[in-house]
């Protein structure tokens, strides 16, 4: 199970009213990509009583206000996946969606202050509810054995399903051999 768990800060106003957010990446000198405000009916409880949001997040979206301002909220017919695709050392990363979606809010992860360490590509991507997630990556830079390319499919119940090596989409995908059961 691949499941991500982001802890939940709050800020609050003189009134005594918080509000829950994440701060995603962290870029040039600890510079966050972008804040995302979360509703607080999916603000959850894990078993150290933290507040945490656990992605992927079924019955909700990302939302952009007319200020500017992302928005975790509910949904009845959407949901929100987590992409990370780290870097090799000294390398960056990048991916593409192959399945259906909505908005794709990229991040990014930098090794050392300045990136030169490498560079790693993330992103939140609305997507049908209940419907996988299939994304092609790329990675460069010093691997040490792991592979450079590949084809991810993230399930709604978390499961990550693996195909390294596979250089070109769903073409490629569609040309390997399928074993069925009882075969």
């Amino acid at each position: 199970m691949m499941k991500t768990k982001c802890i939940v800060v709050f800020k609050e106003d003189e009134k005594g009213n918080r509000y829950p957010y994440i701060d995603m990446g962290s870029e040039d000198h600890g510079r966050t990509s972008f804040r995302l405000w979360i509703s607080g009916r999916l603000v959850e409880r894990d078993k150290d009583d933290r507040f945490v949001i656990t992605f992927p997040k079924r019955q909700a979206e990302i939302q952009r206000t007319v200020k500017g301002s992302l928005i975790l909220r509910p949904s009845e017919s959407r949901m929100v996946y987590e992409i990370f695709v780290p870097c090799g050392y000294r390398g960056d990363s990048s991916f593409s969606i192959l399945t259906e979606h909505y908005n794709v809010f990229k991040y990014r992860i930098y090794r050392s202050e300045r990136g030169s360490l490498g560079i790693s590509q993330g992103a939140l991507v609305n997507a049908p509810d209940g419907e996988p997630l299939k994304y092609s990556w790329e990675r460069t830079g010093r691997l040490y054995g792991d592979s450079p390319e590949g084809i991810t499919i993230l399930m709604p119940d978390g499961e990550e399903r693996e195909f390294d090596n596979v250089p070109d989409g769903l073409e490629a995908l569609t040309e390997l051999p399928v074993h069925k059961n009882g075969d």
